[in-house]
Parts: structure tokens; C-alpha cells; sequence
């Protein structure tokens, strides 16, 4: 079978299990920074906070990296290529706000 369950490929059920992660963390994380606010715990309100949107900002480089090994297992060179292109452009675009 090729390394899939249930007619899943690996790539795309952990793409799948990322997703799941990154709504739970919205779902708890969020909320939880907000309260923390409110309650005048500013310190760790701005930590959770900080993590759960890092976290979710990384969710579509993810998601992208798991495009990139499915169209590479495909064969499907053009959208590889697509999909490396786009990879760089969130690279450049990390770098230069780091760099600032």
C-alpha cells in the first residue's frame, strides 16, 4: 500500500495533523492570552500570545514544505518549482524582518 492509510498519503495526514494542531492552539492559546491580559499578567499574556501566533504563522510554511514533497513524490516538476518559489519568498521575507 505504499505507505498509506486509508488512502491518505503520509505527507498529507501530517499536513492534516498540523492543521488540527493549529486550530486547537487558536482555539486555547488565544483566548488564554486575552484572559491573562485582563487580568493584568502582562508578561504572560504577551508569552502565550507571542507563541500561539508564532506558531500559527508557521503553519502555512508547513503546509507549503508538504506541497513541495507531494509534487516531488508526483513527479509533478512545474509545481514543485511553484511551490520552492513560494518557499523562498516566505524565506526573504523572514530574513528581511529579522535583518531590520
Amino acid at each position: 500500500m505504499n505507505g498509506e492509510s486509508n488512502g491518505v498519503p503520509p505527507v498529507e495526514a501530517l499536513r492534516q495533523q498540523a492543521g488540527r494542531f493549529g486550530l486547537i492552539l487558536a482555539v486555547t492559546g488565544l483566548p488564554t492570552g486575552v484572559l491573562l491580559w485582563a487580568l493584568s499578567k502582562g508578561e504572560a499574556s504577551i508569552g502565550v500570545l507571542a507563541t500561539t501566533i508564532g506558531a500559527m504563522a508557521i503553519l502555512p510554511v508547513i503546509n507549503v514544505l508538504a506541497i513541495v514533497v507531494e509534487e516531488v513524490r508526483r513527479r509533478d516538476w512545474a509545481f514543485m518549482g511553484l511551490a520552492l518559489a513560494v518557499v523562498g519568498l516566505l524565506g526573504f521575507s523572514l530574513v528581511g524582518r529579522l535583518l531590520r
